[in-house]
């Protein structure tokens, strides 16, 4: 059978055509939802990369820098014997120090996260592999410093063992911990193989609550090696945490351990997303407020500099003041990248917090200083 021609073609009207077209459509939508979870992967990523720089070691990542002779060219004048035997400071380039360890950073960082990839994956599947991997990775490595030292708010602890019969069951290093909590009891049974179990028995009294601490071998003589001592030595110190802070454990078993649930797991996760979010975002604006006052700052100047022109001065004629020099063609990938971290330091100056270390005798950055010196290095 011969398929009739035709004189129309479809394709080139593309979504202009809805019917025909509905593939077209569904991609495109796809497309959207990928576009979105690439933006979201974004944030998080620059978020981070905010997090690890103000949380590095600043000494540490100096003196690793200083050891692979990175610095020398850096360094003005070496620290000199003082009459009393210590040794002066070295005097320090700051500017191009402070520009240098923040472009290491920076290549250390995205070499590691490669945000290249993530650009060109193609499925949400993969992206979400990609985010949950660096959400994982943000929570081992800096959970602390996000969340604090308890990880989970008490608004975010895991729902508290109520009054009544109720039960727990779960195993810390080794030793497993099973608990039955009533009105007027209260039971926790610490066991580990090898080993003669290890019984927590609290009763309430008219006034309080009283709680003893005892094992019973069956009359069997226990052999054990050192590591099993060691072991029943833990297991009767976690008795006595136990019996004392009965009340906290049944609160947040898990919590009291320092164990963390898949429950408390998963909401860590998302409050490391959250944060991250957040981060990125307040970064952003301040980058946009200095941004504008920048501005403000320039179109003053333009203005208190021209004493003898009477004619109206607007903003609009004062947008070619407001844009950023373009970067000189031609550049190598290693001046690229000097300019680009000489103009992120002179627009995160107080991000630094005196870079480096004060002890170390390094000064903030001097925004119109640092560009200079980057433009002069360059011989642009």
């Amino acid at each position: 059978e011969v398929t009739p021609m035709s004189f129309i073609k479809a394709s080139e009207l593309g979504l202009y055509a809805p019917k025909t077209n509905e593939g077209i459509k569904a991609k495109a939508e796809a497309q959207k939802y990928i576009n979105e979870a690439i933006f979201n992967y974004k944030q998080l990523f620059y978020g981070l990369r905010l997090v690890a720089w103000r949380c590095r070691d600043k000494r540490a990542t100096f003196y690793e820098a200083l050891s692979y002779g990175e610095l020398e060219e850096f360094k003005l004048a070496p620290g000199h014997r003082l009459p009393d035997g210590s040794y002066s400071k070295s005097e320090w380039d700051n500017d191009r120090l402070n520009a240098y360890m923040w472009n290491r950073f920076r290549e250390r960082f995205d070499a590691a996260f490669n945000l290249e990839v993530i650009y060109e994956l193609k499925t949400l599947k993969d992206i979400k592999q990609a985010t949950d991997e660096l959400l994982e990775f943000t929570l081992t490595n800096w959970g602390e410093d996000l969340l604090g030292n308890g990880m989970l708010d008490e608004s975010d602890s895991i729902e508290s063992i109520s009054n009544g019969v109720t039960s727990c069951k779960l195993e810390y290093r080794g030793i497993k911990i099973t608990g039955k909590f009533y009105d007027t009891e209260r039971t926790l049974c610490l066991n580990a193989k090898g080993l003669p179990e290890v019984i927590i028995q609290q009763t309430k009294g008219t006034e309080s609550w009283k709680g003893s601490i005892h094992f019973d071998p069956f009359g069997e003589v226990i052999t054990m090696n050192s590591k099993l001592a060691e072991l029943f030595s833990e297991m009767l110190n976690l008795a006595a945490r136990l019996n004392v802070g009965i009340k906290d454990f049944m609160a947040n078993p898990e919590g009291f351990l320092g164990l963390e649930s898949a429950e408390a797991h998963k909401c860590n996760l998302q409050r490391i997303k959250e944060k991250l979010i957040i981060i990125n975002r307040d970064a952003f604006e301040k980058r946009k407020v200095e941004s504008e006052t920048v501005n403000i700052r320039q179109i003053n100047e333009m203005l208190d500099a021209d004493k003898t022109d009477d004619t109206p001065f607007t903003v609009e004629e004062a947008a070619p003041v407001q844009r950023t020099k373009k970067l000189p063609k031609n550049l190598t990938r290693k001046q690229q990248k000097e300019l680009e971290a000489a103009a992120w330091l002179a627009e995160n100056s107080s991000e630094l917090d005196a870079d480096i270390d004060t002890q170390l005798g390094l000064s903030t950055v001097d925004a119109g200083k640092l560009i200079k010196a980057a433009l002069a290095d360059l011989s642009i």
